[in-house]
């Protein structure tokens, strides 16, 4: 990772545990959870759903909804980079830096077949913040299948 490495996944959950901000969950197999983070493991994450503790692993979860942004643009303008140091460029953060500076909307499709679109706000080695039309979303990359241009392009078959 760049210098301007940012740790947006503990940040993010941190703020919705000391918060108290509700999170709905969805995971790999498309099962979706409501409730509290009561507590934030390396692996793991608990959540308080309706008075029962669900131990959650973080590789079974894809995206995670706060029902208020977590992260504010502070936070995420505070390491965004002009571009990738020379040297240490990898290809996923020159496009995900430029997705960012362009402030470009992107379709990020997970491996079960949903998609988001959104604007990226920002990303670390695990996960991608992206802004959608119902808020903000923390996505874990292991779950994504690709990542392309958010709107339509019109070929020539629209044209006719």
């Amino acid at each position: 990772m760049p210098k301007y490495e940012l740790k947006i996944e503990e940040s993010f959950l941190q703020s919705a545990k000391d918060g108290g901000v509700p999170l709905r969950v969805s995971l790999a197999n498309r099962e979706r959870l409501s409730g509290l983070v009561s507590v934030v493991g390396r692996y793991d994450l608990n959540i308080d759903s309706d008075g029962k503790i669900i131990t959650i692993l973080k590789k079974e979860i894809f995206h995670i909804s706060p029902q208020r942004q977590l992260l504010d643009e502070a936070f995420f303008s505070a390491a965004v980079p002009d571009e990738v140091p020379a040297g240490k460029s990898r290809v996923q953060d020159e496009f995900l830096a430029r997705y960012i500076k362009e402030k470009t909307l992107a379709l990020l499709r997970m491996t079960n077949g949903e998609e988001l679109r959104g604007v990226v706000e920002g990303y670390d080695g695990f996960t991608i913040a992206l802004k959608t039309s119902r808020g903000q979303v923390l996505m874990y990359k292991h779950g994504l299948c690709c990542i392309a241009p958010g709107y339509r392009r019109h070929g020539r078959e629209d044209e006719q």
